[in-house]
């Protein structure tokens, strides 16, 4: 299916999931000047879901957030448009082999960065945290996906709520490292 997102036009390759709120899609570019680029495509069908979208949007451009995505015009669905990497899920790769103590740490510290440094809206990261949407490269960096179901979407999520969320994430990691639970005293 081809998509027409504003000035990019996505070859949607890959259907994520679907439900009566959105649709999720990994498209790639196929512009003459894209260089095949991924996209992750939210599709929001719902009206009232289109609308908090929006005022989550608007109330982070007030409070200086700028998120990564591009809502483009002129089409008769909401759609989002964010970047995507390739998936490495950080519930499923950190565990997947033993970390030391300082490697523990960095990832940590990488999360909490990832955390402040980015422009989403709070309902939005509120979203990437609690739907295991984090994600770890092989050098230990985060970053986030955007595969997001908005059926959760809730305007009312704040930056305490966020930071609440993270601080369980970090505390999770911490907890479930061997020699950091012994080097911060857990055990």
């Amino acid at each position: 299916m081809i998509y027409n997102a504003g000035e990019k036009k996505l070859n949607c390759i890959r259907k994520v999931f679907e439900n009566e709120v959105v649709e999720v899609w990994v498209a790639q570019e196929i512009d003459k000047d894209a260089d095949g680029k991924y996209h992750t495509l939210i599709v929001v069908k719902d009206h009232g879901t289109a609308k908090r979208l929006m005022k989550v949007w608007e109330d982070g451009l007030r409070e200086g957030r700028e998120s990564c995505g591009q809502m483009p015009a002129g089409r008769e669905e909401f759609c989002i448009v964010y970047p995507y990497k390739k998936e490495r899920p950080l519930h499923k790769f950190y565990w997947s082999e033993p970390r030391s103590g300082k490697e523990c740490e960095q990832i940590c510290i990488n999360l909490l960065v990832e955390c402040i440094s980015s422009g989403e809206a709070w309902p939005i990261l509120y979203l990437i945290l609690c739907q295991k949407q984090v994600h770890i490269e092989k050098d230990h960096r985060i970053f986030f996906s955007y595969q997001l179901d908005l059926t959760e979407l809730n305007e009312e999520i704040g930056e305490k709520d966020c930071v609440v969320k993270c601080a369980r994430m970090v505390l999770d990691i911490m907890q479930n490292t061997p020699e950091m639970e012994k080097t911060m005293g857990m055990n």
